[in-house]
């Protein structure tokens, strides 16, 4: 799709669009020079999310793009392969609260999850003993909106901080080996060459190396790849776009997935995951196809990271104790 081109009374920019109509108001146009959409079709506080504004470096941080969303990504952990069955769930469980405790901040509520998944084939054939672990966090409990650059970058490196603290004190309180893979901020702020560049529900495939990440929902796993997209700023969405709220999506699994629930922990596990119910739920989700399609970029496929077990948290950290039955 071909940019278009607007040259308003106030301002001069471009946009580029894959997905739903989008015209930015006058509050968000001043030194604007291009904006990219993605295929994501969705909105958040009326911005498209899987979006890319490019400003004038001599611009003013706006907080009305990323809002209180500043720094929410998605870190994957390597980690020693763990067995879910009831008493390494229970386990499992109650060592996430005392992490979430430790640290005083919960994973997070909506789309924010724990996630123990398989790892890809190339990692699989160096060790079939392995899982990843993805934390979808921004931990900003609090809602705190960034008025500055500063602000904002600060927000954005304290939240990477504490995902990787996480799942380095989970891994060591499970008793397993783990090793940091990668991590995916897909709410962020950058000047890239002369620009201010806001990526909101977008990632930097040049600061993940170019590899991407594309998220489904908790109990539907995610997808790797590897690209490069420099037309884009070398961003690309970090999601599929619309689908039902996960409670719907667990419900249509009713006959794969079961859930659990211990204190302010929610987790949710394959009974019993046959290859044949993987493929039926990875392709429940046409829009990696549509995503590939629409580009057909170079990208190299790494892999579905199907779930073993997802756990979700409610409510914030408390200095009670948790009741774990």
């Amino acid at each position: 799709m071909y940019p278009q081109h607007f040259k308003l009374k106030d301002s001069e920019f471009f946009i580029t669009n894959f997905g739903e109509y989008y015209f930015p108001n006058k509050s968000l146009r001043k030194n604007l020079e291009e904006i990219i959409i993605f295929s994501e079709d969705s909105k958040k506080h009326n911005i498209p999310n899987g979006s890319v504004f490019v400003y004038k470096k001599s611009s003013d941080y706006n907080p009305r793009i990323l809002k209180t969303d500043v720094g929410c990504g998605i870190t994957a952990y390597l980690m020693e392969s763990l067995d879910f069955d009831e008493n390494n769930r229970r386990k499992t469980f109650e060592e996430i609260l005392k992490v979430v405790t430790e640290v005083n901040m919960h994973i997070g509520q909506g789309n924010h999850f724990l996630d123990f998944t398989t790892t890809h084939p190339s990692l699989r054939t160096k060790n079939e003993e392995t899982m990843f672990v993805f934390l979808h966090s921004d931990f900003n409990n609090e809602k705190y909106l960034p008025v500055s650059f500063e602000e904002a970058k600060d927000l954005e490196s304290r939240a990477k901080e504490r995902r990787i603290e996480f799942l380095e004190r989970l891994s060591s309180r499970l008793g397993l080996h783990g090793e940091f893979y990668n991590d995916w901020t897909h709410n962020s702020i950058n000047i890239e060459d002369n620009h201010i560049i806001y990526r909101k529900g977008a990632i930097n495939l040049k600061e993940s190396n170019g590899i991407g990440l594309l998220a489904l929902n908790p109990v539907e796993g995610l997808y790797l790849y590897v690209a490069e997209y420099e037309d884009f700023y070398n961003s690309m969405q970090h999601g599929v776009g619309k689908k039902p709220k996960t409670t719907n999506q667990i419900a249509k699994y009713d006959s794969v997935f079961q859930m659990y629930s211990y204190g302010i922990a929610r987790g949710f596990s394959p009974k019993d995951l046959t290859e044949m119910q993987k493929e039926t739920i990875r392709s429940k989700y046409k829009n990696i196809d549509d995503f590939i399609d629409n580009f057909g970029f170079e990208q190299k496929q790494i892999g579905y990271c199907v779930p073993y077990f997802v756990v979700k948290t409610k409510g914030y950290a408390t200095k009670k104790p948790f009741n774990l039955l």
